[in-house]
């Protein structure tokens, strides 16, 4: 039997130097942590899902700030919202393209797809991203795989599409995963493969948006 694993997936990165304007309904109910700068969502089928502000060292030691060195280091609290009937107000590009960035703030979002049952099989996808308050200036988003060893699930495949981002107002970011709940050891091929995915929205004032998904 296998034992838990991650297997790479599509990292996608944007280094440039956004509001996000989206109407939406009420949140429907959730499981939550308190902590206002790391929020826990714990949806109705068990995945969860974490969304934090990065803190002035993290930012500093993963090289956030290479570019503005200068800029004040802000922690801003994410502030996440789930609502399937959102209504997305395209983001705006920055007229001037690149702006004189004086704060800097930077948040992180990881999500999971996929089941627990048998060891449990997995997609998750980190993304980061970074902004002046106004307008997003870096990005990065990875998705791989988690396996919990139960020999007839393999993780097959991840890809993430996403569209403005650095040098907007806003970050869109879908996920799509390819889990195999029928896996032939022997043949080495999959008799059941299924699809996920999952569609996100960030702002540059920590805005995250749960906009829509598909759990196979």
């Amino acid at each position: 039997m296998r034992t838990n694993r991650a297997f790479a997936g599509t990292l996608v990165s944007t280094v440039l130097f956004g509001l996000l304007a989206i109407s939406v309904q009420p949140a429907s109910a959730h499981a939550r942590s308190d902590d206002p700068l790391h929020v826990t969502v714990t949806k109705p089928d068990g995945t969860v899902h974490s969304f934090r502000a990065l803190l002035p060292e993290e930012i500093v030691a993963r090289g956030l700030n290479k570019n503005v060195p200068h800029a004040e280091l802000r922690v801003v609290a994410p502030q996440f919202i789930d609502s399937r009937d959102a209504k997305v107000v395209p983001p705006v590009r920055n007229p001037k393209g690149t702006s004189s960035i004086t704060i800097l703030s930077c948040w992180g979002h990881t999500t999971d797809q996929g089941w627990a049952g048998g060891g449990g099989l997995w997609s998750r996808t980190e993304v980061t991203w970074c902004s002046d308050g106004t307008w997003i200036n870096y990005t990065v988003a990875n998705c791989f795989g988690i396996d919990g060893g139960y020999p007839t699930y393999e993780f097959i495949s991840c890809q993430i599409n996403q569209v403005y981002g650095a040098g907007w107002s806003g970050w869109d970011v879908k996920t799509i995963a390819n889990l195999c709940d029928a896996w032939i050891p022997l043949w080495g091929s999959c008799a059941h493969n299924r699809t996920f995915w999952e569609r996100w929205a960030y702002g540059a004032q920590g805005q995250i948006y749960f906009l829509e998904n598909h759990d196979g």
